[in-house]
């Protein structure tokens, strides 16, 4: 994701901020908390960091949480 736009979305909320990030392309959205004192910089890194991470995810999980023992949508089985 070098020199791929993000879509990042800032929101404060109480002492943090709330970041929505989307890649437009794919149309993938992750969402994080952040002190309020954190640098733009810092929030960009994190963000793409964070997309890269859901994308390579999604790539590989053909059907979501099953490795994980997980039924999409419905929580976690015990």
């Amino acid at each position: 994701m070098d020199d791929e736009e993000i879509l990042i979305e800032t929101t404060v909320v109480g002492h943090a901020l709330r970041v929505a990030a989307i890649d437009p392309r794919t149309l993938t959205e992750i969402v994080f908390q952040a002190p309020q004192g954190t640098s733009a910089l810092q929030i960009e890194r994190l963000a793409a960091a964070k997309l890269e991470r859901a994308l390579a995810r999604r790539e590989t999980d053909d059907d979501p949480g099953a490795a994980r023992g997980r039924v999409p949508a419905r929580g976690t089985l015990v």
